[in-house]
């Protein structure tokens, strides 16, 4: 049985190899994709898995030579001219060794080397960029048409596409095999970001129109036009990591859609799949003068790669459900005339991180926590009867609780709460229980009733109050800390704690939070949940 998955890939220039390892991490653990998206080079294999590309179509390591673009007898550097590429090549990662290499060839090697520089960077002044897009987009659309020609004949229908593919042929709603796509673009014109989707204002762009947009980096491809977008056709676009090189806010609202329709008692993740490398800024070391040119060069670099590249950077605490894929890759962002065997260790680096960070947070550690919840959950049952034995709890849960933010807390696991709203509820720091337990490092305890009868909670919206299920009467709440030894101190000598693990209950827990022997019993018990908790 599949899970189905929402996927965000990071832009990052041939870096975005690593995304196909990343694709087939995912196959592996079965997970299906309803929705991807993606800037600049994540938006390039964004779009390739929305049509239904398998990692394997898109590059097989057991049969490398056979991949997406050698099949069709075609060369990455092919897509942005070779002749060009030499020339640029001359002014970037050549361009280091002209200080150290290009006096020692002579004064006309060197004078070529320098008009060459020249060349390259009044093209890009004039231009805003070298290399054109224009061949990557007629050859994604080509890969477009095929796929899309395939998946209609499998059904039986016999089409041809004679204008290129627009967002409305890939609807899922129109080919089943299709999922949904959002390519993220910056509008360099008007200032602003676009996301091109299957949206009735978009469904007549040309996607491979808007994902060569979306590739375009700044002084290293011409800024392009997105001429079948009616609302701008004559504006200029650029990378859309621009605005979000790792866009994981894209599919908020179409992730809520589906949960509410699709999958009411679980939740859909979001990987959000980055790219982790060090591009390797030239380390000059000639003369004081050149260095210090050099230096310039590195740094100019060093800033463009951080704006585009870097500062999309995760916040786990600020976004639902969301799995943060890193990926090594040793590739540089503008390296296109990488060779078989740098392909093949990229690809399989990317891919055991993946495929390790995949079984680990996807399979292994869910059964995990769940395994510690339900071992917890059966500890607390059987230290209450064995204390009280006349006492019936009805609906016990448990719910384990952290910091979120620098205001508030969430819960992040549960047991026994599947049907209830409030199994990932966000609160005040200032609410009761868990923010309690956790501040004064000792057992809280919530009387609910009295909350539900009063008709309002202070610390909370009527929109987090309502998602609290009604028929609670009480809570207590324990900090989980490291070690048992913090038990055996003081409130004020313990350390801080790691989290908090809540007991609710439809049944007065008063009594059970008055009893020391139990709460003690309770408290050791609840140690379980550091290994969970620092992990």
């Amino acid at each position: 049985m599949t899970t189905p998955i929402y996927a965000i890939f990071e832009g990052g220039g041939a870096k975005g190899l690593a995304h196909v390892a990343g694709v087939a991490a995912a196959e592996l653990n079965e997970l299906e994709f309803i929705g991807v998206a993606g800037a600049s080079a994540g938006a390039l294999i964004a779009t390739l898995v929305a049509v239904g590309y398998s990692a394997s179509e898109m590059f097989d390591p057991n049969n490398p030579m056979a991949n997406l673009l050698t099949r069709h007898a075609i060369s990455p550097l092919s897509l942005i001219g070779e002749a060009e590429w030499q020339k640029f090549a001359a002014t970037t990662s050549q361009g280091a060794r002209v200080q150290t290499k290009g006096w020692l060839q002579g004064p006309r090697a060197t004078m070529k080397r320098a008009r060459c520089m020249i060349g390259v960077a009044n093209e890009i002044r004039r231009s805003g960029g070298y290399f054109s897009t224009d061949e990557i987009r007629k050859r994604l659309d080509y890969f477009l048409r095929i796929k899309l020609m395939k998946h209609h004949a499998d059904a039986g229908r016999k089409v041809t596409f004679t204008a290129p593919i627009k967002f409305k042929d890939i609807d899922p709603e129109v080919v089943p095999q299709c999922c949904s796509l959002k390519v993220i673009v910056t509008d360099i014109t008007n200032g602003r970001p676009i996301i091109f989707g299957t949206s009735e204002a978009h469904q007549n762009v040309e996607v491979a129109e808007a994902v060569a947009a979306s590739i375009s980096i700044p002084g290293v491809f011409k800024p392009a036009y997105i001429r079948s977008y009616a609302v701008a056709p004559d504006a200029l676009y650029a990378d859309g990591g621009l605005v979000s090189n790792l866009p994981i806010w894209v599919f908020a609202e179409e992730k809520l859609n589906f949960e509410r329709a699709e999958n009411p008692k679980g939740r859909v993740p979001i990987l959000a799949f980055s790219l982790i490398t060090d591009d390797g800024a030239p380390k000059p070391n000639g003369t004081a003068a050149v260095s210090g040119f050099w230096n310039v060069l590195a740094y100019a670099k060093q800033v463009g790669t951080a704006a585009i590249f870097g500062g999309q950077t995760v916040v786990h605490e600020f976004v639902p459900d969301l799995l943060q894929i890193a990926m090594p890759i040793r590739l540089k962002t503008t390296e296109f005339d990488f060779d078989l065997q740098r392909a093949l260790d990229a690809y399989y680096e990317a891919y055991a991180a993946a495929a390790g960070t995949l079984v680990q947070q996807i399979r292994v550690r869910p059964a995990r926590v769940n395994a510690v919840l339900a071992d917890f959950h059966r500890d607390v049952i059987a230290a209450i009867h064995q204390s009280f034995p006349q006492t019936k709890i009805q609906s016990l849960r448990v719910s384990l609780i952290t910091r979120f933010g620098a205001s508030s807390f969430r819960i992040v696991h549960s047991y026994n709460m599947a049907d209830d709203a409030d199994d990932r509820l966000v609160f005040s720091q200032r609410a009761q229980g868990a923010p309690n337990a956790f501040s004064n490092r000792a057992p809280a305890f919530i009387d609910f009733a009295n909350t539900f009868a009063a008709g309002k909670n202070p610390y909370m919206t009527k929109y987090e109050f309502a998602l609290v299920r009604r028929s609670l009467q009480s809570a207590i709440c324990f900090p989980v800390f490291n070690e048992a030894q913090a038990w055996n101190q003081g409130a004020s000598e313990r350390p801080e704690p790691l989290g908090v693990v809540a007991i609710d209950s439809d049944s007065n827990l008063a009594h059970i939070f008055g009893d020391k022997p139990v709460m003690q019993e309770i408290a050791i018990k609840s140690l379980k949940f550091n290994e969970v908790l620092r992990a």
